[in-house]
């Protein structure tokens, strides 16, 4: 829970630059996290691979996002979505291979070091303020019901402007 405290004590623009300086070591830690695992597994042929692609990997993932304005690709992987950009680094399947794996494993690694925690996070305040989760389920349906209430509502009004119109309409068609 370290990440949310550090964010916690610094400014609204401080937490955007922290958050994304500690995305962005948790981005590189995993790839030497993943070297070391296929070390032990004694894959030499992934460790090559690999070390051929960590550079081009991380270049990618610092690329400004085309979906997430103002964000870089990282931002895209910690919401799991795959650039095609990591399948033109290569055309060899094994690579290939190599390569989605890679982004599997920093994708695993966001979210246990970051979502996961968070959620630990949001539980444990949820018990200290005895939320529970029928609580969260009564908002959410109170919510639906206002929403549906006033679309009902919006849908009457609508009406009730197209009749007068008609009405009014008539009233100087019959003057």
């Amino acid at each position: 829970m370290q990440i949310v405290e550090d964010a916690e004590k610094k400014n609204n623009r401080g937490i955007t630059f922290g958050l994304a300086r500690i995305i962005k070591e948790i981005a590189e830690e995993s790839i030497h996290k993943y070297e070391k695992l296929l070390e032990e597994k004694g894959k030499t042929e992934e460790i090559k691979i690999l070390r051929n692609f960590n550079f081009d990997f991380i270049t990618i993932l610092l690329q400004p996002s085309m979906i997430l304005l103002g964000k870089n690709r990282i931002w895209e992987l910690l919401r799991g979505v795959f650039n095609n950009n990591f399948n033109k680094l290569t055309k060899k399947k094994e690579e290939k291979d190599v390569i989605k794996s890679l982004w599997k494993f920093v994708y695993e690694e966001f979210r246990t070091r970051i979502w996961l925690s968070r959620c630990d996070e949001v539980t444990r305040l949820e018990k200290e303020d005895n939320i529970q989760k029928q609580d969260l389920k009564r908002k959410r349906n109170k919510e639906k019901e206002d929403e549906e209430e006033e679309k009902i509502e919006n849908q009457k009004q609508i009406k009730i402007s197209k009749k007068e119109k008609i009405i009014k309409n008539l009233k100087e068609t019959l003057i």
